[in-house]
């Protein structure tokens, strides 16, 4: 099967499914054989093995930077945190723009 770019999403949820589906439980014992299971198979193509390492990686990055929100958090209390004006309502902007494009 190919995977092409409208149907990635569905075949790697369904081979997520698949892999925890197949994952031995929790206090089993491993030296016990386990019985074959046939059945289909998916094969990933390299883009998709690299969206299901991109989309991990992601899942793994926190939501906010603690470093960085020390580092402003600091700069307010010493009374030296400026914000550019000019910078701020251009990204705004920007950010408005891409909204709409979206």
């Amino acid at each position: 099967m190919e995977v092409t770019g409208k149907n990635i999403t569905t075949t790697l949820e369904a081979y997520t499914n698949k892999v925890q589906q197949t994952k031995q439980p929790a206090g089993s014992d491993p030296e016990k054989e386990q019985p074959s299971v046939k059945g289909d198979t998916v094969s990933l193509s390299k883009e998709a093995r690299e969206v299901t390492s991109v989309t991990q990686k992601l899942e793994e990055t926190p939501d906010i930077r603690e470093d960085k929100v020390a580092e402003i958090q600091e700069k307010i209390n010493n009374g030296t945190y400026t914000v550019d004006g000019q910078k701020a309502a251009t990204n705004l902007l920007a950010e408005s723009l891409i909204n709409e494009l979206v």
